[in-house]
């Protein structure tokens, strides 16, 4: 009787045994940051390459870092670090340079090309500023104050001047 409780046991010990090898353990992710950038931990080691994380792709370096701000193989990565597409239209980028100035002549489509700088691709846009004078009869007349280059990113739409193509 004791040999038949004793094997009963041991088999259930074996069966045990064998599904907590069969079946891993669970591997916990999480997301930490520090004063140089973000990464994301697997366990005990950091994500390294392409991961697809609650939906999103990231890329992270081979240090760990997640990378942001920035084309990776081909594919934008947006400020949070997520693979984007959304790219901004000629038109929009005008606007932001538009925007930045209350007085600027608008550019025709001979002033605007599309260059890629630092693994980037901005809209570069020819224009000068303008400033309204007042002359001394109260009217109003405008002068050149510079030629301008401005620079769009076409991912993010941020507005750059001075930028060497």
């Amino acid at each position: 009787m004791i040999k038949k409780h004793l094997n009963k046991i041991m088999a259930l010990g074996i069966i045990a045994a064998s599904i907590i090898a069969i079946n891993p353990i669970g591997v916990n992710a999480e997301w930490k940051s520090d004063s140089i950038g973000w990464w994301n931990t697997e366990g005990s080691s950091y994500s390294t390459g392409w991961k697809l994380i609650d939906g999103n792709w990231y890329y992270f370096y081979s240090n760990g870092y997640m990378a942001h701000d920035t084309a990776i193989e081909g594919y934008y990565l947006g400020s949070g670090g997520a693979w984007t597409n959304s790219i901004i239209t000629k038109e929009q980028a005008v606007q932001t340079v538009l925007n930045d100035h209350k007085y600027i002549d608008k550019p025709n489509d001979n002033d605007i090309s599309l260059v890629k700088i630092y693994n980037k691709t901005y809209y570069r846009i020819y224009t000068h500023i303008t400033y309204p004078l007042t002359d001394f009869n109260g009217g109003t007349k405008y002068r050149t104050e510079s030629d301008t280059t401005a620079y769009v990113d076409i991912y993010t739409g941020k507005l750059y001047y001075g930028m060497e193509s």
